[in-house]
C-alpha cells in the first residue's frame, strides 16, 4: 500500500505541475470534464457529444490563473452546463498523509532497541523493556 500511495503521490504531483500549461479535457454522454490549472472539473449536461471523446490542448492564458485554491461549484441554466472543480492539491495531501503515516509505520527500530516501542536497552540485562514490558531476545 506504501508503494502505491508513493506512486499516486507523484502522479497527483506530476498532473499539478503539467495542468498548469496543458489542459486534457473529455466528454462522455451527458457529462464532460477538465483538468486544467490544478483542478479537476466534472459538469453536466453536455450538449453535444454523444459518444467518449477527449483532447489535450495547451492553456492559452499566457500563465493562466493560480491554481485552483478550494472547490468550486458554478450552477448551470438552460444553456449552460453545471461545473463542480475539485483542487488536486486536496487529494495529494490526503494521499500523502496516509502514505507518510504507512512509511513510518513500518519503519524499524535501531540495533539494540525495544523493536516495539523503541527504548533504548543499551546495559539492559533484565531481557524485559523497562518502557513496555515487551521481552527482548530469546529470554523467557
Amino acid at each position: 500500500m506504501k508503494w502505491a500511495g508513493l506512486a499516486g503521490c507523484a502522479v497527483l504531483l506530476v498532473t499539478i505541475t503539467m495542468s498548469a500549461w496543458w489542459t486534457v479535457r473529455w466528454t462522455y454522454y451527458d457529462y464532460w470534464g477538465f483538468v486544467q490549472w490544478g483542478g479537476l472539473g466534472i459538469g453536466y449536461p453536455s450538449f453535444s457529444a454523444t459518444t467518449f471523446t477527449w483532447d489535450v490542448g495547451r492553456n492559452i492564458a499566457g500563465g493562466g490563473p493560480p491554481l485552483y485554491q478550494w472547490f468550486d461549484y458554478q450552477p448551470g441554466s438552460p444553456t449552460l452546463a453545471s461545473i463542480f472543480i475539485i483542487p488536486l492539491w486536496l487529494p495529494l495531501t490526503l494521499l500523502g498523509g496516509l502514505t507518510f503515516f504507512l512509511w513510518r509505520r513500518d519503519r524499524r527500530k535501531p540495533e539494540g532497541c525495544c523493536q516495539e516501542c523503541g527504548y533504548d536497552l543499551t546495559r539492559n540485562e533484565s531481557g524485559v523493556c523497562p518502557e513496555c514490558g515487551t521481552r527482548i531476545g530469546n529470554q523467557q
